[in-house]
C-alpha cells in the first residue's frame, strides 16, 4: 500500500480527533466552572474573563453548538476509518493474502472506539474538569467563532429545542439550590476553608429570608410602653428605668398605638424646656404581621427609616407584640447585649419564643421560665441535661433535635457525655390577650 495514499486519511484522522477533544473539554470546562471562579482571574487577564462570561450567559446556545460539531467530527471520524479499512483491505488482497473485509472493518472500528474513548471522551473530560478555570479561558474565543461559523444550524435546534421544552412545561433550574449551598458552606467548615463562625454567619444569611416576625417578636408581656396621658415625670421615669431608645406610646391600651417616643426626641425638650405634650413628640406607627418575612420587612422599614414595629394578631384588631431592626440583625449575628442588659447564661429569651437553656438548668424550672404547661407534670428535680438524654434514648450529640408537644429541641453544645447548651423553641403559642372594660378616656381622640 502506496504510504502517500494513507497520509493524507491519517492527517484528517488526527485532526478530527483533536476537533471532538476540544469539543468533549469546553463542554466539561464550561458546564463545571462557576461564575465566582473565573471573576478570580479578572485582574489577570479581563478580556479573556468576559468572553468566557459571555459564553456562561447563554451556555445552552453554545452548548448545541459543541454537539453539533461534536458529531460532526466524529462522524468525520467514522468516515475516514471506514475509508481506511477499504484501502487497507484492498490493498492486502492485492498482496495476495487471504483476509475478510469484514475482520479488517472491525479492526478498524475497535481501534477508531478506543481511540475516541480516550482521546476524545476521558482524558479531555478528566483534564478540562481538574482545570475548568483555565481550559474556559483559553477555549471560549474558538468556541465564539465555531458558533458563527455553525449558527444557522444551531438556532435551528435551540429553536426545536425551546419547543420542546414549553411543550413539556419544562422550567429552568437554580445552577445551585439552596440546599447545595448549605452543603457547600458545611463541606468548606470541614475542609478548613471557614472557621466555625464565618460558617454560622454564612448559614445564618441563608435561613434568614424563611424566618418570619412570630420568630423573632418580643411578646406583649414584655413590652414596655407610655400611655399617651403619661405626665413628664412618668414618661422620665420610665426612661430611666428601661433605658430604652423608642418606646411604643398607647391610648390606655397596648392593643391602641397612637405613635412611637424616640426618648432623645423627649429629652431634649425636657432639658431644653419646650416640652408641651406628648403628642407633639411621636413618630408615626409601623405595623407588620406575625407571618411577614423578617427580609421584606427590614427592607421596607429601612426605606421608611423605621426602627420599631408593631405586630397585630391575625385578626389585625390586637397588638401580639414588637419587633426591632436589632431582632433582625441577631438572626445573622446572634445575640447582641449592651451594658444594659442583664444577661443570664442559664436561660436567655432569644426573641419571639426560641430560648438558649443551660443543661444545668431543671426541667420544671426550664418549663416554668419559659411559661410553658406540659400536658402531664415533670420531676422538679430532674436536670434538663438527663431529660435530653432520656428523649433521644443515646448520648446526645450536636445539632441534635427531637419533638415533645409544642416544642422542638435543638442541641447546641456537649460536654463529655452531657448536654451543656440546648435552644428549645416553642410552636404557636397561644398569645394571651387580655380583655379590657371600654372607657370614656381611651375611646377619646388623641388632640394633636
Amino acid at each position: 500500500m502506496d504510504p502517500s495514499s494513507i497520509s493524507p486519511l491519517i492527517f484528517a484522522y488526527v485532526v478530527l480527533i483533536l476537533c471532538s477533544a476540544y469539543c468533549c473539554a469546553t463542554e466539561m470546562a464550561f458546564s463545571s466552572v462557576t461564575k465566582i471562579k473565573l471573576l478570580n482571574y479578572r485582574d489577570k487577564m479581563p478580556k479573556k474573563v468576559d468572553l468566557a462570561l459571555s459564553v456562561q450567559e447563554k451556555y445552552n446556545f453554545y452548548l448545541i453548538t459543541l454537539l453539533i460539531g461534536s458529531n460532526i467530527v466524529n462522524a468525520g471520524c467514522a468516515a475516514v476509518s471506514t475509508i481506511f479499512a477499504t484501502r487497507v483491505y484492498h490493498a492486502m488482497t492485492a498482496a495476495g493474502k487471504a483476509v475478510a473485509e469484514s475482520a479488517v472493518t472491525a479492526v478498524c472500528t475497535a481501534v477508531t472506539t478506543i481511540v475516541i474513548f480516550l482521546f476524545c471522551e476521558t482524558i479531555p473530560k478528566n483534564f478540562a474538569k481538574d482545570n475548568c478555570e483555565r481550559v474556559a479561558l483559553s477555549v471560549a474565543p474558538v468556541l465564539k467563532f465555531l458558533s458563527f461559523v455553525l449558527y444557522p444550524l444551531t438556532a435551528v435546534f435551540m429553536g426545536i429545542s425551546k419547543l420542546i421544552e414549553k411543550i413539556i412545561g419544562a422550567k429552568p433550574e437554580p445552577t445551585v439550590t439552596e440546599e447545595e449551598l448549605s452543603a457547600i458552606i458545611e463541606n468548606s467548615e470541614e475542609g478548613g476553608t471557614l472557621d466555625e463562625d464565618q460558617s454560622e454567619l454564612l448559614q445564618s444569611a441563608l435561613e434568614f429570608s424563611d424566618t418570619r416576625v412570630a420568630d423573632v417578636l418580643t411578646l406583649r408581656d414584655d413590652v414596655v410602653w407610655l400611655d399617651i396621658h403619661a405626665s413628664q415625670q412618668e414618661i422620665l421615669k420610665q426612661i430611666r428605668a428601661t433605658c430604652y431608645s423608642r418606646l411604643p406610646v398607647c391610648n390606655g391600651s397596648l392593643d391602641k398605638p397612637v405613635g412611637v417616643l424616640l426618648t432623645v426626641d423627649f429629652l431634649k425638650a425636657y432639658i431644653g424646656g419646650t416640652y408641651t405634650r406628648l403628642s407633639r413628640l411621636l413618630r408615626k406607627p409601623y405595623f407588620t404581621t406575625l407571618d411577614a418575612p423578617i427580609d421584606d420587612i427590614r427592607t421596607d422599614m429601612c426605606g421608611k427609616r423605621q426602627h420599631l414595629a408593631l405586630v397585630r394578631d391575625k385578626t389585625g384588631e390586637s397588638i401580639v407584640g414588637i419587633v426591632t431592626i436589632e431582632d433582625f440583625l441577631e438572626e445573622l449575628v446572634g445575640e447582641i447585649f449592651d451594658e444594659n442588659d442583664t444577661v443570664d447564661e442559664n436561660f436567655m429569651k432569644l426573641g419571639g419564643n426560641y430560648f438558649e437553656v443551660s443543661g444545668k438548668l431543671t426541667l420544671a424550672e426550664t418549663f416554668r421560665r419559659m411559661g410553658y404547661r406540659p400536658e402531664n407534670p415533670v420531676s422538679p428535680h430532674k436536670l434538663i441535661s438527663t431529660w435530653v438524654l432520656e428523649q433521644l434514648g443515646r448520648i446526645p450529640e450536636e445539632d441534635d433535635e427531637f419533638g415533645f408537644g409544642d416544642l422542638t429541641v435543638t442541641v447546641i453544645a456537649v460536654e463529655g457525655n452531657r448536654v451543656s447548651r440546648l435552644e428549645i423553641k416553642m410552636a404557636d403559642p397561644e398569645i394571651d390577650i387580655p380583655e379590657e372594660e371600654p372607657d370614656a378616656s381611651s375611646e377619646s381622640e388623641v388632640a394633636d
